[in-house]
C-alpha cells in the first residue's frame, strides 16, 4: 500500500491559479461513474467560524467591508468594520467503493459573465476510507455480502473542507467599476462614510474534486454552488458618524 490508513491526512493547502484536466462532465455530483462510487452528499457550512452563509446548493456571499462606524478627526478617526471573512464550505462524501480514496486536490472554477478569474487549484489530503464490516473495522467490503456474519457493510461520511472565495478571490469578482463603502469628507469637512455601489448578482461556481485509491485508479467528481454576491451589512453595533453602506 503506498499511504497509510488513517482516518485524516492534513496537509497544507497550496493555491495555485491554473487548471487541471478533468475526466468526466457535468457540476451536480453526477454525470460519471467516478460519482457513483467517490459519492458527493452536498455542501454545507455548519461548523465554520464565518460571516457568509453556506448551504447545500448556494452561498450568500459579502464582498465588502462594511464600515460599522466612525469619530474622531480627519487627522486621527477611529474606524469600526464588520467582520469580513473568506467564504469556506465543507463537501460532503461517502466512499461507496471497496478500497479508501485519497482526495488529493480540487479546483474551483468561476463562471463569471466575462470568464476572467482564471481557475484555482488546492492541493490537499483527506482519506475517504472504503466499506468496513461492522463487526471487523479492518475488513473492507463493497457490500453486505462481502462481510457475511460480520455485516452490515458501513460506510463513513467525510466533510472536506474547501476555499471557495478567497478574499484576493472576492475582489476579483466584484465588478471594476462598483465600488466598496469608503470614508470621505462632507462640505463642512467632517469625516463620512461613502456608501459603496455593488449590485448583488450570481454566477455559478464548479468544483472538480480528484483522489485515487490503493491501486492508483483515479475518480473525478464535480459539483455546483451558486454563488449570490452583495455588499452585506454584518456590523454589530452602529454608532459614530456618517452613513453606513451594506
Amino acid at each position: 500500500m503506498w499511504w497509510s490508513r488513517v482516518s485524516f491526512c492534513a496537509l497544507s493547502l497550496t493555491l495555485v491559479l491554473g487548471a487541471v484536466g478533468c475526466g468526466s462532465s457535468g457540476f451536480d455530483g453526477q454525470g460519471s461513474s467516478d460519482s457513483l462510487t467517490m459519492s458527493f452528499q452536498g455542501f454545507t457550512g455548519e461548523g465554520i467560524m464565518q460571516q457568509d452563509v453556506v448551504g447545500n446548493t448556494s452561498a450568500d456571499v459579502d464582498l465588502c467591508q462594511t464600515i460599522c462606524a466612525i469619530s474622531g478627526s480627519i487627522v486621527a478617526p477611529t474606524v469600526e468594520l464588520e467582520d469580513f471573512t473568506p467564504t469556506t464550505a465543507n463537501a460532503l462524501f461517502i466512499n461507496r467503493g471497496f478500497s479508501d480514496i485519497l482526495l488529493d486536490h480540487y479546483t474551483v472554477s468561476y463562471e463569471t459573465p466575462d470568464n476572467a478569474i482564471p481557475p484555482t487549484v488546492v492541493q490537499t489530503g483527506v482519506l475517504l476510507p472504503g466499506g468496513t464490516c461492522n463487526s471487523l473495522p479492518n475488513q473492507h467490503c463493497a457490500t453486505d455480502n462481502d462481510c457475511g456474519l460480520l455485516g452490515p457493510c458501513e460506510r463513513t461520511e467525510v466533510a472536506v473542507e474547501i476555499s471557495l472565495y478567497s478574499l484576493a478571490i472576492k475582489e476579483l469578482i466584484r465588478p471594476e467599476k462598483e465600488t466598496c463603502p469608503s470614508l470621505g469628507q462632507d462640505d463642512q469637512g467632517d469625516l463620512i462614510i461613502i456608501p459603496g455601489d455593488v449590485t448583488p448578482f450570481s454566477f455559478q461556481t464548479n468544483v472538480t474534486f480528484s483522489g485515487s485509491d490503493e491501486s492508483g485508479n483515479r475518480f473525478n467528481v464535480h459539483a455546483g454552488i451558486l454563488g449570490n454576491f452583495s455588499d452585506a451589512n454584518n456590523c454589530t453595533t452602529m454608532g459614530g458618524g456618517g452613513s453606513g453602506g451594506g
